[in-house]
């Protein structure tokens, strides 16, 4: 289970194996989250554009091989209720300028009730990471509260982006916890314990 209380996560290890082959350990530690709130989210990441209302459930598998640390398939998708994201970024305004096609997505983004909620991730800790997200729903304010349906996608080097922000967010959890996993594993390897 994960559980979060303002500025602290809190990760309780719902299952973890160990297969120990002659390529080496691979550890796979399963992290569960329940009924999370998505305005702690925010606060947690530290998000001051960003508002949202609503629950997230799911799960992030976390596969140890050797050296490297790989999300497997972790998704967090909304509960039945949906919820509620306003973006009032400088971005939008930006973009908005930009085409009128991203001013109505953007404005919409302002008061957004979503019934679908999706984000995924799969990729290495410290390499490339794919994070996506889908959102569907409708702004009331917007093309007379038509429905929108985002589709977003982002492959970036998540470690980077995290240990960027580590100073002004609590966002090193999951840093710490591999860390942790990769340093208790190290020691008992059969290398190790001759």
């Amino acid at each position: 289970m994960l559980t979060i209380n303002r500025n602290y996560i809190y990760i309780f290890f719902v299952s973890h194996r160990s297969d120990w082959t002659i390529a080496g350990t691979r550890d796979v530690i399963r992290i569960s989250a329940e009924a999370l709130s998505l305005t702690s989210l925010v606060d947690v990441f530290n998000l001051p554009d960003l508002k949202a209302e609503g629950t997230v459930s799911g799960t992030f598998p976390v596969e140890i091989a050797g050296p490297n640390a790989y999300i497997r398939d972790a998704v967090l998708t909304a509960d039945d209720q949906g919820g509620t994201i306003a973006y009032t970024g400088k971005a939008a305004e930006s973009a908005s300028k930009a085409d009128s096609r991203a001013e109505l997505a953007f404005n919409a983004l302002r008061d957004f009730r979503f019934s679908v909620l999706e984000i995924r991730a799969d990729g290495n800790l410290s390499g490339d990471m794919l994070i996506t997200m889908k959102l569907a729903g409708y702004s009331p304010a917007v093309l007379q509260g038509a429905p929108f349906v985002f589709n977003i996608g982002v492959d970036s080097k998540l470690m980077q982006l995290i240990r960027s922000g580590q100073r002004a967010t609590g966002t090193d959890w999951l840093y710490d916890v591999v860390a942790e996993s990769v340093a208790a594993r190290n020691q008992t390897t059969p290398e190790n314990t001759e």
